[in-house]
């Protein structure tokens, strides 16, 4: 069965993704040469007057159930509003780039869970790469091979306070470090 034969807009559908995700509503778009619909279902936020809009890849779907099949007609679709859409895609663009941001280039496995660790226990995620080298609270630096005796710089307070995340580190993942 082709991709046009088994789905059409106004089909009501249930796919569940392969990640576990199960997405229930009414087909309002779709694109044959990429596999892609776009499902209209009630507002997850609990709103009557709104709906959501989920778009979904088909090769990503494990299960796909049509509940009604529609004429294949574009039904009346809400209003976007582009700028919350604009809106909302810069700051996904944004929480992204911060994300990538917080991945060490070149760097071992262990010095990038350590980061990992400093980043979410460090208040406000003081916690930063610059190449390879961790930069913690502000100005102490974390150099290759990233124990508790390569912290540099800073005030004596800050270094301390590196060293001891580092140390506890470290001995909270002795049989993982002694393999690196």
């Amino acid at each position: 069965m082709s991709f046009a034969q088994s789905v059409s807009i106004g089909s009501e559908v249930s796919c569940t993704t392969r990640l576990g995700k199960t997405v229930e509503g009414k087909i309002i778009a779709l694109d044959e040469d990429h596999h892609v619909i776009v499902v209209q279902s009630r507002t997850s936020s609990g709103g009557t007057s709104k709906s959501d809009l989920h778009i979904v890849n088909l090769t990503n779907v494990s299960n796909l159930k049509i509940l009604k099949l529609g004429e294949g007609q574009p039904t009346d679709t809400p209003p976007l509003n582009i700028q919350k859409i604009e809106k909302r895609f810069q700051e996904n663009v944004s929480a992204k780039r911060a994300e990538v941001s917080r991945i060490g280039v070149n760097v071992t496995p262990i010095a990038q869970q350590l980061f990992d660790d400093l980043y979410k226990k460090l208040p406000n995620q003081q916690c930063c790469w610059n190449n390879d080298v961790i930069i913690a609270l502000g100005d102490v630096r974390i150099i290759p091979p990233y124990d508790s005796n390569c912290c540099t710089g800073g005030n004596q307070k800050s270094l301390e306070i590196v060293r001891k995340y580092v140390q506890r580190f470290h001995n909270e993942h002795k049989d993982t470090t002694s393999d690196s």
